[in-house]
């Protein structure tokens, strides 16, 4: 096995290994953030993600399921949004958080930044408007670019847990 290979091997498997663990603790935010009071900052949102770089075999559009728990902190509005991510491609699924910081002037516009191995495209920049019940984002990086649509879910309404639906 050559320097590469076995370079590429590991970072694989520390990534499978993150992702097990990752699973697990988003899976806890997702169920605490359904029974946290009203007013306390914390929403949950679902969706879907797409790439507007890569495509499938049909010419659509590739992606895949999304979900976010999103925190202000602290609970106000005005104040950076810690925005923590299930995102699911393919049989693979990965959860990240990155801080969404207000655009100066605006109440409903945010962006953010998030740092993955040069391998998976390096900085990924975000920017985000949240309306209502209804989250809309674009994201860039040196590998990818493409959008997040989420519907905010209703405080106790439950869905399937992130990993039993791909």
């Amino acid at each position: 096995m050559t320097a590469r290979a076995a370079m590429i091997s590991r970072a694989l498997l520390a990534l499978i290994c993150g992702a097990l663990g990752a699973c697990a603790s988003f899976d806890a935010q997702w169920q605490a953030a359904g029974s946290a009071a009203p007013g306390a900052g914390v929403t949950r949102w679902e969706g879907r993600w797409e790439s507007a770089a890569h495509k499938v075999r049909s010419g659509a559009p590739d992606g895949g399921r999304l979900r976010a728990v999103l925190t202000r902190t602290p609970a106000a509005p005005g104040h950076p949004l810690r925005a923590d991510f299930r995102a699911h491609w393919k049989s693979f699924a990965t959860s990240y958080t990155l801080t969404l910081t207000p655009v100066p002037g605006s109440r409903t516009d945010f962006r953010g930044t998030h740092e993955l191995p040069a391998i998976f495209g390096g900085t990924y920049r975000y920017t985000a408007r949240i309306q209502g019940d209804h989250c809309t984002a674009r994201y860039d990086s040196s590998y990818d670019r493409g959008t997040f649509n989420l519907r905010r879910v209703a405080p106790g309404k439950e869905s399937p847990p992130t990993h039993s639906r791909h």
